[in-house]
């Protein structure tokens, strides 16, 4: 739903974002100021400030609920991601106990690091669904699954090839799961709409006019920095805080150079 600020730096969305929230805080007691004087709105601030209370809270274990779920599946991703890169590696180093067959699993292992880095990330980086790492993945699997072992060590090897390989690619499923996940646009719809609506009722306060656009600003500025966080780690391969992929950039290095990874 928020693709498009993921494109943005970080910096100068949280700067737009409290800018707006300041503006839409004096625009709005500026309007309503106009309607009704604060005055009479004094009449009535213990009922306004009993009905934030209430709604307040409600919002805030929405709000709660959302920073915390974007925030553990910003963590899952990072361990997804250096899951599946250690078992890339596991699966190159212990191809070398397969002879010629070893080799081509070895060079297919360091094309599914290569097409990770150079194809699939930037996919994820613009929100689309990668592919490209499946024919490396599935080669890798084909070769352990028809090598004949010369001897029971060769056995022994194959099986723990099959078992990492296997693992590897449920890691690679999380990894493009969670690339696509996020909040859904209905529970953002809620977020967006609650912040609106919360910093409203503070507009109805009976205060002088400064004071009071100088506290409905800090209210507004505070959760939409909440909101803010939210939006940043909601997909956690997009924007400035997405998973780096600096694991596989090192198993990369050290494939080419021949070393174990």
């Amino acid at each position: 739903m928020f693709a498009f600020f993921h494109d943005l730096p970080a910096v100068v969305l949280g700067f737009l974002i409290v800018l707006a929230s300041i503006g839409y805080s004096v625009a709005g007691i500026a309007v309503i100021g106009r309607v009704e004087p604060p005055e009479t709105r004094h009449t009535y601030n213990d009922i306004v400030g009993f009905v934030i209370a209430v709604v307040g809270v409600v919002y805030a274990v929405l709000l709660a609920w959302a920073a915390i779920a974007a925030w553990e599946t910003h963590d899952r991703a990072e361990m997804a991601v250096e899951r599946e890169a250690s078992l890339v590696a596991d699966v190159a180093d212990l191809a070398e106990g397969l002879g010629a067959t070893g080799v081509a699993i070895r060079a297919e292992a360091a094309a599914y690091v290569e097409t990770v880095l150079s194809t699939e990330w930037d996919a994820m980086t613009s929100g689309e669904r990668p592919e490209a790492a499946w024919a490396a993945a599935e080669a890798m699997r084909a070769l352990i699954l028809t090598h004949q072992p010369a001897n029971g060590a060769e056995t022994l090897v194959q099986d723990h090839l099959l078992d990492q390989v296997t693992a590897l690619i449920d890691a690679r499923r999380d990894r493009l799961y969670l690339a696509d996940y996020g909040i859904h646009p209905v529970i953002w719809s809620v977020i967006v709409l609650g912040t609106l609506l919360i910093v409203a009722l503070s507009f109805f306060f009976g205060l002088e006019r400064r004071r009071h656009q100088v506290l409905t600003s800090i209210l507004a500025v505070s959760v939409a920095l909440v909101v803010f966080m939210i939006v940043e780690l909601d997909r956690p391969f997009m924007g400035d805080m997405a998973v780096d992929p600096e694991m596989f950039r090192l198993i990369a290095e050290r494939l080419a150079a021949g070393a174990p990874a």
